[in-house]
């Protein structure tokens, strides 16, 4: 009698661990998820989207930007062959087209840099309107501040956090020094050259992109205006391209 009782109860134990055994093991196809022993704060590949870079179409070219700003050369001889209406149509059609969450900014360098405004602004449309009249406004004159007009637009953009940052420059030759002084001959402009690529590389402390375009003649003093833009774009990876007009 004792051996049938013990018999009948260790039938019961076994049952009873089956049937635990089986409440607590995922199903296939039940919805339950497998411990895949990953980190405890691990994450899957798409729980983070990552921001989306505004697509700006500039001169015909389509540049990747959250955040960009135009230095745009207004020196005098941006007169020729309509350079400078057509810079300033290039620059209107370009914001014009921002999405709203879009910030820009906008520089004009001459004999000294004129901006828009002291800091990066949304593209909505009351300051879309208020800087299609700023460009609209602007005449040539005497001078080509572009050093200046890039490291104050690299100081707009480090005040940003935004991963998608860049610089469009446009110019149709090579930078004087600031404040103006008539520079002599091809060799006095390759020294003012070398003295703006240091000025750039120094204040690019993040390497932010600094897309150049480069308008009119190239041939100049041997190319120098090529070589000067060429190498502007290359201390950061950003692209060059020649507008002949």
């Amino acid at each position: 009698m004792l051996k049938t009782i013990l018999a009948l109860f260790l039938a019961m134990l076994l049952l009873a661990s089956f049937a635990w055994s089986q409440s607590v093991t995922p199903k296939k196809g039940s919805g339950h998820k497998t411990n895949l022993d990953l980190p405890f704060d691990a994450v899957g590949a798409d729980s983070e989207k990552e921001e989306a870079p505004e697509l700006i179409i500039f001169y015909g070219e389509a540049y990747e930007a959250s955040n960009v700003v135009f230095c745009l050369d207004e020196s005098l001889t941006m007169n020729r062959s309509g350079r400078f209406d057509i810079e300033k149509r290039e620059v209107r059609r370009a914001i014009a087209e921002l999405n709203p969450d879009a910030e820009f900014g906008v520089l004009f360098y001459g004999g000294q840099v004129t901006s828009f405004r002291r800091q990066l602004i949304k593209a909505s449309p009351t300051n879309k309107r208020a800087a299609m009249a700023f460009i609209t406004s602007r005449v040539t004159n005497l001078g080509t501040c572009l050093g200046n007009s890039v490291e104050q637009a690299l100081q707009m953009l480090n005040r940003s956090d935004s991963r998608f940052q860049a610089v469009i420059l446009v110019s149709d030759g090579t930078p004087t020094r600031c404040p103006f002084a008539r520079l002599n001959g091809c060799q006095e402009k390759q020294v003012v050259c070398n003295e703006v690529l240091a000025q750039i590389s120094a204040a690019n402390v993040r390497r932010m992109p600094v897309h150049c375009i480069l308008v009119g003649n190239a041939d100049r003093c041997g190319g120098l205006p090529t070589q000067f833009m060429r190498a502007v774009s290359g201390l950061s990876g950003g692209s060059f391209r020649h507008v002949p007009q």
